[in-house]
């Protein structure tokens, strides 16, 4: 039967009083308002109580998206559960009468989505985007029915100029675009995600960025003079403020070349004739409140075990007596601590750099660092495998390790000790 007899019968079934029009409209619009609550809602729906004028008052609560303010929710109140759902309804069946699904509603409803399944600093990443790529332009206010290819390469053509992006910044922008239209799609605001048909025409807006220079590789790592430069100062840091702790983090990753997360994470039980890197800090900067830090695990989410060197016993060694001479806490957990508890990995790299002034060199960082260290092995002839694993690298490259490096703790503790002295030596 073909779309034109089906059409043909419905409309006598009409005529003929077979279906009732005012009764097939309310069952669609029943399904339609099951579907936004059950499906197209998906904040949480609480009830809680509310005082006023001395009187307590029940209240249904929810979150609906904010549609002048792109990835921010606003809380709305109602005083019984069925006034909550009809505004819930209201909301977004205007959306859907409208027919004007504006990019900034998607990308809201999409950052929504990735907010269950990412980090809250990925999140907050996404936000300050949003505000440098999209905020206060025409694209934002574009419904996503009128976004085509032309609107797309107009937008990153002008994006790369205005804004002087690198391609890897247009890169991400377009990474942006891309998503959030393909949210569109999975939606149904849109059959088809236009930016498949502008992304072969990238390359010509490509030529148009600003091309970055690449950092040398003195740049990335710390030559010999630096390094020198750097110890001398560390040691003066010692002589007269031995109570400052955050210096004898950084003489600890030329040592071991750890993260940054992971010297403000480590705890004096991970401490023994190895050290267990087993812990990292991480940041949080959730959307209403100050950062805040948490002490969770490795990057990679897996253990590795540092050998334990002579320089580094002797370094602890020396932490802890200054820490007990400061008058620090008894009961100390972390490796680095001040008067005021764990030393965060901020205040590290601010040390860092604060040294790096004194000692009249360029600015590096703790991954500076950590670049300089694993070259140092390699320098030695440290099979990438076994340098890999001591620097806790990805998962991918660790199993490269367990089933290439056949080596023991030993064997890497003279490779660390050959590794700083090679270090030190070509430093003095």
């Amino acid at each position: 039967m073909d779309c034109s007899s089906r059409t043909d019968i419905l409309k006598q079934a009409l005529e003929n009083g077979i279906i009732d029009m005012d009764s097939l409209c309310m069952q669609l619009e029943e399904l339609n308002r099951n579907r936004i609550l059950k499906e197209v809602h998906t904040s949480k729906i609480w009830c809680g109580k509310s005082q006023s004028k001395g009187r307590i008052y029940n209240y249904y609560y929810t979150y609906l998206p904010d549609r002048k303010k792109p990835g921010k929710k606003k809380l709305i109140k109602r005083s019984t559960l069925e006034k909550l759902e009809d505004t819930i309804v209201e909301h977004y069946s205007s959306d859907n009468e409208s027919h004007e699904k504006l990019f900034r509603d998607v990308f809201s409803d999409w950052l929504e989505f990735k907010s269950k399944i990412v980090s809250d600093g990925t999140v907050y990443h996404y936000r300050a985007d949003y505000k440098r790529f999209f905020k206060d332009t025409d694209f934002e206010n574009t419904a996503v029915s009128a976004i085509n290819e032309e609107t797309i390469l107009a937008f990153l053509s002008d994006r790369v100029k205005s804004l002087e992006l690198t391609q890897r910044a247009m890169k991400a922008l377009g990474g942006y675009i891309n998503e959030v239209l393909e949210s569109a799609v999975a939606n149904r605001y849109i059959s088809s995600n236009p930016y498949t048909l502008a992304k072969p025409k990238l390359k010509l807006i490509a030529k148009k960025c600003v091309l970055k220079k690449p950092k040398t590789e003195e740049e990335r790592t710390l030559t010999p003079h630096e390094i020198k430069a750097l110890i001398s100062q560390l040691y003066k840091e010692y002589e007269h403020k031995p109570g400052y702790i955050s210096p004898y983090a950084i003489e600890l990753a030329l040592l071991t070349g750890m993260r940054i997360g992971e010297l403000s994470a480590l705890r004096w039980s991970d401490i023994t004739d190895v050290i267990t890197v087993r812990s990292s800090e991480k940041a949080h900067r959730p959307e209403n409140g100050s950062i805040y830090y948490t002490v969770e695990g490795t990057k990679t989410g897996r253990e590795r075990q540092i050998p334990l060197t002579a320089a580094m016993s002797d370094l602890f060694r020396r932490i802890a007596e200054a820490e007990k001479n400061a008058g620090y806490s008894k009961d100390r957990e972390f490796v680095f601590i001040n008067g005021d508890g764990r030393i965060k990995s901020v205040n590290i790299d601010r040390c860092l750099e604060r040294k790096c002034k004194q000692a009249g060199i360029e600015r590096k960082t703790i991954h500076d660092i950590r670049r300089t260290v694993n070259s140092a092995l390699r320098g030695i002839g440290v099979t990438a495998p076994v340098a890999a694993s001591l620097m806790g690298h990805t998962p991918e490259v660790n199993e490269n390790y367990y089933t290439y490096d056949t080596s023991e703790l030993e064997s890497k503790r003279l490779l660390l000790e050959q590794a700083a002295a090679s270090l030190i030596s070509e430093a003095v």
